[in-house]
């Protein structure tokens, strides 16, 4: 993922590893209106073809197009027609496509309709104290854990 200002809740970085599925869209540009805000590397397979290689093929690449890394999630900043949008290449079904959508919605409204990133912890530590002997925690076990 880039460091794109769409990103509010989800963070640059994190998640690593194979895209789920198989029917992924990939966008690559050469103008400033659009912006990478998820990046993925494309696994080149060999793909049978009816009176070979066609545009975008290793052997006759389209100009701009890459092996390497290509976006999977464009933010359109909106210099052609003023209209800010994101476009997904795959749907909803993937996990950190939803957390991009509720940033997409955050960014779109300049924050309006956005969640707060303050998260509060409930830790409920009177039922370790009756657990069985020898598996008990006292007073002392607590402080070293740095809870009390």
């Amino acid at each position: 993922m880039s460091r794109s200002p769409l990103l509010h809740l989800t963070r640059a970085g994190t998640d690593r590893g194979p895209l789920p599925g198989d029917d992924w869209t990939t966008f690559t540009s050469n103008h400033s209106s659009y912006q990478a805000v998820v990046q993925a590397q494309v696994q080149v397979q060999a793909l049978p073809r009816e009176g070979g290689p066609g545009a975008g093929s290793i052997d006759n690449p389209v100009p701009g197009f890459s092996w390497g890394l290509q976006a999977t999630v464009v933010l359109d900043v909106g210099l052609f027609d003023g209209v800010q949008r994101v476009v997904f290449g795959h749907g909803l079904t993937y996990w950190l496509h939803r957390l991009l959508l509720v940033d997409a919605i955050t960014y779109l409204t300049d924050r309006k309709l956005s969640l707060g990133l303050e998260r509060h912890i409930l830790v409920d530590i009177d039922d370790i104290f009756v657990g069985k002997e020898g598996t008990r925690m006292n007073t002392k076990d607590v402080r070293v854990g740095g809870v009390l």
